[in-house]
């Protein structure tokens, strides 16, 4: 009977020793300066990205606004969103608009320029779960670190879109404030 408990007690104990540096092991740790980057909007896994992002890719529109509006000029973004922002509505201020005068044109989400976006050289791409899906997010993720971006869609598309973003650049009082002042879009 003691040989039976004994066993019992080593193989459970065994059993719990080894599993822990499996579950150790599914948070990445992140280098000097990076930050382990986890969102319910989050396509994947977590993602080490910039602590202080200063040359974003932006690769598709919906979270385009909110760094437009806290005053970052993209390195890259796709071309229908700077035609957009060039035509502009009455609701883009000048200011805005003039910010991606000098952005790298990546092309589109079904034919992304992967030279031009290289060339940007971008320390973070933050895109949507379509256009990582039609380019390859693995081909992304060998340029920059890559936040995918993929709210359901009976979310909010702006609302869920400010949140993320201002998750990504780790600012939420401008979400609160943008989501405030737009109080009542989806």
């Amino acid at each position: 009977m003691k040989y039976r408990t004994f066993t019992f007690l080593t193989a459970l104990t065994l059993q719990l020793v080894s599993t822990m540096p499996l579950g150790a092991q599914d948070a990445p740790e992140c280098e000097d300066g990076f930050r382990l980057f986890d969102h319910e909007y989050l396509a994947g896994d977590p993602v080490c990205i910039p602590e202080n992002p200063q040359r974003i890719a932006v690769l598709d529109l919906s979270p385009l606004e909110v760094v437009l509006i806290q005053g970052i000029e993209p390195v890259a973004m796709y071309g229908y969103g700077r035609d957009l922002i060039a035509r502009s509505n009455p609701d883009i201020n000048v200011e805005v608009r003039g910010l991606t005068a000098e952005t790298a044109d990546v092309g589109n989400a079904n034919a992304t320029n992967l030279e031009v976006l290289l060339e940007a050289n971008p320390d973070l791409i933050v895109t949507t779960a379509y256009a990582a899906t039609t380019t390859g997010l693995e081909t992304f993720q060998e340029i920059a670190p890559t936040a995918v971006f993929d709210a359901p869609l009976d979310v909010g598309e702006y609302r869920s879109s400010v949140e993320f973003m201002a998750a990504v650049l780790n600012t939420p009082q401008t979400g609160d404030e943008l989501l405030d002042q737009n109080e009542g879009v989806a």
